[in-house]
């Protein structure tokens, strides 16, 4: 499947935050610590957000969001997922 070719998925600004964080290399706890939440939810919604994009570990999302929604240019999965 191409980038042309996928239907567009629709995040939450708070996935979209989770997923951008966690492309940069933030754990749960940090990520939870900048949104002011468990370190659980974060860890609930990063489960919710694998098994949407069938990923069996978070690496293989940030690899499949990467592949298919950020540009190949210089941008970044955040900005191809629509982080600002």
């Amino acid at each position: 499947m191409t980038a042309s070719n996928l239907v567009p998925v629709k995040l939450s600004q708070r996935e979209k935050y989770i997923l951008a964080s966690l492309a940069k290399g933030l754990t749960a706890k940090e990520i939870a610590q900048s949104l002011y939440t468990s370190t659980k939810n974060v860890q609930r919604i990063t489960l919710e957000l694998r098994a949407r994009f069938d990923c069996m570990n978070t690496t293989q999302l940030c690899v499949h969001l990467k592949e298919h929604y950020a540009d190949c240019g210089n941008n970044t999965i955040a900005e191809g997922i629509g982080v600002r």
